[in-house]
């Protein structure tokens, strides 16, 4: 990207990414950036210089959110060329109605919810009724939305140098894309549903950055790839069998490529400027494979000594390439091997002096693990700080070489999984650095050694391991989160099984287990309690809580009767009472037999439990959410933001009887009675409303109101209501012109 003008190419080999790169490093050495507290690669301004920024961009720069709400005209100024929001669930075109006739707009630019949801919606008006009249458009960014398709009156788009699409729906491009010839990163990473590319996307000669990482169902490149000589990033290259659209030749014009998947015939060893390589082939190993033909295609493939980051995919051969034991390769950062089920040897990966991230799976031939795998390095694995074995069937033996110290090996690991490797035996190497293990469909034998080996834990994870019998972890005195999962011959923890360290606590789906451990009151450090799926436990802390317990989840436990009896003397959320205890949220799901509840806190929720809610209850959930689903309902507090009126088949009162277009904070409402009801109105004066969603009402004749749905509705969903799916069809239903707008409709199952 050309950085809008800030950025002026220097003589030499030097390109201009590069140089942003260098300029953008200064800037975080010189305070101006600092990283998120997230880590990885996201980086904030700091408060004084983000002051500062805004205040010399003055109208050039325009974040809706932000400056709407103190615009009285709420419209942006002539003079704003770039515009950026925060991402929302269900985007309504009022959101935009500030833009609609700004022209000479540059940047459109949607801001991602880290943690959000995975894909947000948005109204197709905006591809009708804003983006036409964007002519100057240069950055356009729509990452996370459930697009299917792009309109042709993209290409009008003549001016635009990026276009973000990543992680969307989409599920083909329209050919205009191939118009835009100042186009210089297109970015479709994540777009799982994307099935080809247009057939002249060699028209685009401009291109700097084609990503297509993870787009699964992209299966041929299109033709003339090579006339993208200007390409630096491209993340994958599909070869097929029979090489009818794009040949692997046509790598050879690309000299300089950044990232490349599968390039037999591009000289990769020549391309010093390749940071990830990935290298797959087909998954089904049948005769037309040639082991020695493949062993032979890889050892050409030897990448430039720069690379990073490395991935080989159902390789064919019975041995690794000598160059994967080479020391040079000294910036490798991660490495996955992954489905190579011929070779029975490791490389020698040991001596990788960056390797950080290391990945095996699906070596269905690897029976032993020893000397070969370390080298002949005194320091093995010096910077190896996550470390993955996954469906390895017939792996036996993990030994340690004898000329490394414990203390050498694996020196800075934090975290080793192991998933499906059933035959593995102790011992097992002795890693003192360990903080997090998880052990997933193993051998319990491993699960005895766990103390001895291991003995720095805090995050510990059993999962599928349906031998087990017996834990005791009282060793492990640093550990903090405990989860055990599917264990189903686990009967009991033993005593003392539990460290006093405790913090997090999980045991779901242990149908054999009878009994928790006693001392469970004792754990002073425990905050989080989940149970599920434990159908034979009788009682959960028998002797009392914990006294820092503040999230208890129990969930389809059917022989669980009732909750300690000093239930009543807990401090919760907002008493002014003596107790230590601090419990804030409670969810209970499918306890049948559960019969006595006497108080709730502030998020409470109860699913199919025969319970009786005492006195306290509704002002507890009323300040945060309210769930009607045990077939007595709780009533409404005027400000509640959440209602689901689910599985009420005793309903008697009308829901037009419930006050809820009194509830104006009402995000969330959810129908699904099973009773069935004649009537519902949903009042436009539910000026909050969000998502609705109405379920099982096959007598529901009408629920749209004369005067529409309120102006905030950005989620709709019907299902198995029968007449009113037919008036709210897309083709020819008559209440479908009323309800188009919505950024996101499910009706039925379309």
């Amino acid at each position: 990207m050309d950085g809008g003008g800030l950025i002026q190419p220097l003589e030499g080999n030097k390109q201009m990414d590069d140089l942003g790169a260098e300029y953008f490093c200064e800037l975080v050495s010189r305070s101006f950036f600092r990283r998120s507290g997230n880590g990885g690669s996201r980086f904030v301004l700091h408060d004084l210089i983000s002051d500062l920024a805004q205040s010399v961009a003055g109208h050039l720069c325009f974040n809706l959110e932000d400056k709407l709400e103190h615009n009285k005209n709420k419209i942006i100024s002539r003079d704003t060329r770039h515009v950026s929001y925060n991402r929302c669930y269900n985007e309504i075109f009022k959101k935009f109605e500030a833009i609609k006739e700004e022209e000479k707009l540059r940047t459109f630019i949607a801001l991602p919810i880290y943690g959000g949801p995975l894909w947000c919606n948005l109204t197709s008006k905006v591809f009708s009724c804003l983006f036409p009249k964007l002519r100057y458009l240069r950055v356009l960014s729509l990452s996370g939305y459930s697009i299917k398709e792009l309109p042709n009156s993209v290409g009008d788009l003549k001016h635009l140098q990026y276009l973000n699409l990543s992680r969307t729906a989409i599920e083909r491009l329209p050919e205009s894309i191939s118009e835009l010839y100042n186009l210089q990163a297109l970015i479709l990473c994540e777009c799982g549903s994307l099935a080809m590319l247009p057939k002249s996307i060699g028209n685009l000669v401009n291109l700097w950055h084609l990503d297509i990482t993870n787009a699964v169902k992209l299966e041929k490149m299109p033709p003339h790839m090579g006339n993208l000589v200007n390409l630096q990033t491209l993340s994958k290259f599909i070869v097929e069998k029979n090489n009818s659209s794009s040949s692997i030749k046509e790598l050879k014009k690309l000299s300089n490529v950044v990232d490349a998947q599968d390039a037999m015939d591009a000289d990769l060893k020549g391309k010093h400027n390749i940071k990830e390589l990935t290298m797959e082939w087909g998954n089904d190993f049948d005769d037309t494979r040639k082991e020695e033909n493949e062993m032979q295609v890889l050892e050409l493939l030897q990448p430039h000594k720069n690379l990073e980051k490395l991935t080989i995919s159902f390789y064919g051969g019975g041995i690794f390439p000598s160059w994967m034991r080479n020391p040079s390769f000294s910036q490798m950062v991660q490495l996955c091997l992954k489905g190579c089920r011929n070779c029975t040897l490791l490389p020698s990966l040991g001596q990788l002096s960056s390797l950080k991230n290391l990945r095996i799976q699906g070596m269905s031939g690897i029976k032993n693990i020893g000397v070969e795998f370390y080298g002949q390095n005194v320091e093995s694995f010096q910077s190896l700080k996550s470390l993955t074995f996954s469906d390895m069937p017939e792996w036996e033996e993990w030994r340690s070489p004898s000329f490394i110290d414990e203390e050498r090996l694996f020196p800075r690991l934090r975290e080793l999984k192991m998933t499906e490797c059933p035959k593995l035996i102790p011992p097992l190497p002795k890693v003192l650095s360990l903080h997090e293990l998880k052990l997933i469909a193993c051998n319990e034998v491993v699960l005895g050694r766990i103390g001895v080996d291991f003995n720095s834990l805090a995050a510990l994870e059993i999962r599928d391991c349906k031998e087990v019998r017996w834990l005791r972890l009282e060793k492990l005195g640093g550990l903090k989160s405990l989860t055990v999962c599917g264990c189903d011959g686990l009967v009991s923890l033993e005593e003392p099984a539990l460290p006093c360290s405790l913090e997090y606590l999980e045991i779901q789906g242990c149908e054999n287990l009878e009994k928790l451990p006693n001392e469970l009151q004792s754990l002073r450090s425990a905050t989080e309690l989940v149970i599920r799926k434990c159908p034979k436990l009788m009682n959960i802390l028998e002797k009392g809580w914990p006294p820092m317990l503040r999230e208890l989840e129990v969930d389809n436990c059917e022989g669980i009767k009732a909750l300690p009896g000093d239930w009543m003397m807990m401090r919760m959320h907002g008493d002014n009472t003596n107790s230590s205890c601090v419990l804030e949220r409670v969810e209970i799901w499918r306890c049948p037999s559960l019969l006595f509840f006497p108080k709730a806190p502030r998020h409470f929720e109860l699913w199919e439990s025969g319970i009786a809610v005492g006195s306290h209850a509704q002002p507890h959930i009323s300040s945060y959410w309210g769930i009607v689903t045990s077939r007595r309902g709780l009533g409404f507090a005027p400000n509640l933001r959440h209602v689901d009126i689910t599985d009420c088949e005793n309903l008697k009162t009308p829901l037009s009887e419930w006050g809820l277009n009194r509830l104006l904070s009402l995000k969330e409402l959810t129908i699904a009675p099973e009773s069935g009801i004649h009537g519902l109105d949903v009042s436009p004066t539910l000026i909050s409303l969000e998502d609705l969603c109405i379920s099982d009402c096959p007598k529901l004749q009408q629920f749209l109101p004369k005067e529409g749905l309120p102006a905030t509705l950005g989620r709709l969903r019907i299902r198995r209501c029968p007449i009113i799916e037919k008036r709210c069809l897309k083709n020819g239903g008559e209440d479908w012109p009323h309800i188009a707008h919505i950024p996101y409709i499910v009706i039925g199952r379309n």
